[in-house]
């Protein structure tokens, strides 16, 4: 499973419960026995961000915006996240995600003690293959409770570096008939959704538009995908189950992703896309993750990292140039409004890529 929700049942004392303000955010500590009360669920209600709706704001104004992924900690996790939102808070980024690994966090869902000091402008991820429909309707009732209604519904399979990526996938059964492969499937029998599909429509059939839901999508196909025609099919056909948004995986190339959305409007993918940005931060960590994304790498960015392949900040540097420039020519195109960086946890990576594209706190700097 991915997310226990179980925070209004947690056995701590007291938690902390994130709360986003114009001019940042705060903390504030509530006590663990009041939150059953019905003010305390009504305030929950009320603090509840519906991060679709602030997605379309910002198009509809014309702004600029961007968002942050955190990784999954298997220690001090409440440290590590609350400084990285005290380090950030000079970005005010529109929303959070964070990735989730079972190798990585140590456990195949994350901690309550994670979800206390989530913001409620924070994507849940939700992966389908691995929750059965009891358990995710308990998760999504303690969700509604604790103010989070922004779901990332995903597949799952073979786990990588994010959630946003899964990689086991079917060739000869697509993404949504219902033919499996031993080789690439196993696992499954633990979970009732079997597809990225399937959880949305589940979402909506159980809770109607209660729920803000993501999806994810990929400029340079899904490795495994026969056609590009077929995936955008795969991409529409998970939008018109209710998905409200979509986040894509990485890429090297700005065109790519700009084609991508153009290809997605042809086939009359309406709604917002935005891309997902992986500032490289050394070489071996490109190499992991392209491997395990099955994703090349343009020739032109090999090119210059190779031979400084083993000085950390230099292929930081450059990877940081690369991105800053892919942003600022995203922007230009008018194809996407925003961003989704994956940050590593790195609050000063985060901070830079921000100031390099022009953005700081409350920016409204509208897209030229």
């Amino acid at each position: 499973m991915a997310y226990g929700l179980d925070v209004c049942s947690a056995t701590s004392e007291k938690f902390y419960f994130k709360l986003k303000t114009t001019g940042g955010t705060l903390f504030r500590k509530i006590n663990q026995s009041s939150i059953h009360s019905k003010m305390e669920y009504s305030e929950s209600q009320q603090n509840a961000i519906n991060i679709s709706s602030l997605i379309e704001e910002k198009i509809r104004k014309n702004e600029k915006f961007y968002s942050f992924e955190l990784n999954p900690v298997k220690e001090r996790q409440d440290q590590i996240y609350e400084r990285f939102f005290s380090e950030t808070k000079q970005c005010s980024p529109l929303f959070y995600t964070i990735s989730w690994h079972p190798n990585i966090a140590g456990k195949e869902h994350a901690s309550t003690d994670l979800i206390k000091i989530l913001p409620n402008n924070t994507l849940l991820h939700l992966v389908g293959r691995s929750l059965n429909k009891e358990n995710l309707i308990n998760i999504l009732k303690t969700a509604l409770a604790c103010g989070k209604i922004n779901i990332f519904a995903l597949r799952g399979g073979k786990c990588i570096f994010s959630l946003i990526i899964p990689v086991s996938y079917n060739p000869r059964s697509g993404l949504f008939i219902k033919i499996l492969s031993p080789q690439t499937d196993s696992g499954l029998e633990n979970g009732d959704f079997l597809y990225a599909i399937d959880l949305v429509k589940f979402i909506r059939s159980k809770f109607g538009s209660k729920f803000s839901i993501c999806v994810a999508g990929y400029p340079q196909m899904h490795p495994n995908s026969p056609t590009k025609e077929l995936d955008l099919f795969y991409l529409k056909e998970k939008v018109n189950a209710g998905a409200n948004f979509i986040i894509t995986q990485l890429f090297f190339d700005a065109k790519v992703f700009i084609d991508f959305v153009k290809d997605c409007r042809r086939f009359k993918i309406l709604v917002p896309i935005i891309p997902g940005i992986y500032p490289i931060p050394n070489f071996k960590s490109l190499i992991r993750m392209t491997n395990m994304c099955k994703l090349e790498i343009p020739k032109k960015v090999l090119d210059i990292l190779e031979p400084i392949q083993d000085n950390d900040e230099a292929v930081a540097k450059f990877g940081i140039d690369l991105v800053t420039n892919m942003i600022k020519e995203i922007f230009d195109s008018n194809v996407a409004n925003g961003f989704h960086l994956f940050t590593f946890n790195r609050s000063l990576l985060a901070s830079e890529v921000c100031s390099r594209v022009g953005l700081s706190v409350n920016s409204e700097t509208k897209i030229s």
